[in-house]
């Protein structure tokens, strides 16, 4: 993995979106999870990384995705309406 490899995007607001990534820095790859913001919404490719996110090697990635399947699955019962 010589360059930055876009692996999934998706909106968080009608300004920002998430950005998942996997990056090479300084010779090591990592997982980059970042929000972008959108600064002019007419124009394709106006988008800037912000600080806002997660940078972590690839060797903790199994670690990340056990942790965001517990949160998923602890979530369910914040999803239900509350009467």
């Amino acid at each position: 993995m010589g360059e930055n490899t876009l692996v999934y995007e998706f909106p968080k607001n009608s300004l920002e979106k998430v950005r998942i990534q996997l990056v090479n820095l300084r010779g090591k790859n990592y997982l980059d999870v970042r929000v972008w913001v959108i600064e002019n919404q007419a124009e394709p490719g106006t988008e800037k990384a912000t600080k806002k996110g997660i940078c972590i090697s690839l060797e903790l990635l199994p670690e990340l995705i056990k942790a965001l399947s517990m949160a998923q699955d602890l979530a369910g019962g914040f999803n239900e309406p509350q009467t």
